[in-house]
């Protein structure tokens, strides 16, 4: 399995694989309806929750997907996604980890999806 860079997948493969991260590595129970309001969310802000999971990785070494769904609860996404780490900034500055961290959590997720070869209807 080839595992590309975040920005290499379709806006579809991209909306899959949080999905599948919201659910597999959610510390939360959700209902349905948590779960339409996530792939409404997942469809059209991919890159920022992708941010978000490496921002609770490197600040709370976690890449679970509880901080979201509580965020979701109390209508606060915005607030959440305005303290993902800023990716120009933080290449501005040199941090090579970051892109390793990144890389990382997309091996992690898209391997673990193709390991359970399953998805979320």
């Amino acid at each position: 399995m080839e595992i590309k860079k975040w920005e290499e997948y379709t806006k579809e493969e991209q909306t899959n694989y949080l999905t599948y991260w919201f659910h597999y590595y959610g510390n939360m129970m959700y209902n349905f309806q948590e779960l339409e309001d996530f792939r409404k969310l997942a469809s059209t802000r991919q890159d920022e929750i992708f941010d978000h999971i490496v921002t609770e990785f490197i600040f709370r070494d976690t890449i679970q997907s509880g901080t979201l769904l509580l965020s979701m609860r109390k209508n606060k996404v915005e607030e959440l996604f305005k303290t993902n780490l800023d990716r120009g900034k933080i290449k501005e500055e040199g941090l090579s980890e970051y892109e390793k961290i990144r890389y990382m959590i997309v091996a992690e997720i898209t391997g673990s999806n193709k390991n359970n070869n399953s998805t979320i209807k």
